[in-house]
């Protein structure tokens, strides 16, 4: 679910009885637009160690342990703009064996907002089936995640969760949404009918976890007050995204989609929901 960003900073990892430990200190560098010239953004510092192991119950997958650190002289909720530094603890478990797999995360977050306290949650999982490993080798998957909102935005305390580094994959093939404050539900099939063709079905479905808390786009930007509307349903958008391999180093990739608005944006820009196509063409060395 994450992004790919660039960071300038030191990283130190060992091995040791089965488990693998990595720490590491950076800070995140700002885009500049010459060439060579990127700078590190002093506004924002991370540092973090994971601990990880093979998966238990499961020949492939993990089994890990985090603490990530943020210090960020800006951030905006509801609740307005201040300086922030977040302390996430997590643990992870993912797996998969011959028709099962999984991927589990639970997080703890603790710190300061403008000076006030920050105590945030989330929980994310994902579970598939794979009926067959023949005839199109379909794969069922039921997707559900759930993230704290700002419970009043009239108290200074925080509960709105940060994702920190989150990529647009979570909100489905469009990625509107970002995971603060929103709960999620996504049953979607996989197929394979060639053997360079995946062709990707799925149905996400959002509500706010908190009606004292808005929307907020994959960057944290706040997208919908929480006095914009009414209600926790924040809509579906049903899509399908099919991908060829064409060669080893080049893929097309496509997604359709219609976003369904819920009773919460109904008094918003996108009332009536909105259509979305994408195509794209990757290369990979």
């Amino acid at each position: 679910m994450n992004v790919k960003r660039s960071f300038d900073g030191v990283s130190l990892g060992l091995k040791a009885g089965g488990w693998r430990v990595e720490g590491g200190l950076a800070r995140l560098v700002g885009l500049s637009q010459g060439v060579f010239d990127d700078s590190p953004d002093h506004e924002q510092t991370f540092w973090g160690v994971a601990a990880t192991r093979k998966s238990p119950r499961f020949k492939q997958g993990q089994l890990g342990f985090y603490y990530l650190g943020l210090d960020r002289a800006r951030s905006t909720y509801a609740q307005g703009i201040g300086g922030e530094q977040r302390h996430t603890l997590g643990a992870k478990w993912s797996g998969s064996g011959a028709r099962l797999d999984l991927n589990y995360d639970a997080i703890f977050q603790w710190g300061s907002f403008s000076g006030a306290s920050v105590r945030a949650w989330a929980f994310s999982t994902e579970t598939g089936y794979r009926i067959s490993q023949r005839h199109w080798k379909p794969r069922l998957s039921v997707r559900a995640d759930i993230a704290s909102g700002d419970k009043d935005r009239a108290d200074p305390r925080l509960q709105a969760f940060n994702p920190l580094f989150p990529g647009n994959s979570y909100a489905g093939a469009i990625g509107f949404l970002g995971p603060t404050n929103l709960t999620d539900l996504t049953p979607a099939l996989r197929l394979v009918p060639h053997q360079r063709v995946v062709l990707i079905l799925e149905c996400p479905s959002y509500w706010r976890t908190s009606l004292q808390d808005g929307v907020y786009a994959t960057d944290l930007r706040l997208l919908i007050p929480p006095g914009a509307g009414q209600g926790s349903y924040v809509g579906s958008n049903p899509g399908i995204a099919p991908v060829w391999q064409m060669t080893r180093h080049i893929a097309l990739q496509g997604a359709i989609t219609r976003f369904l608005s819920g009773g919460f944006l109904k008094s918003t820009f996108v009332a009536n929901g909105f259509t979305f196509y994408s195509f794209s063409f990757v290369y990979r060395f």
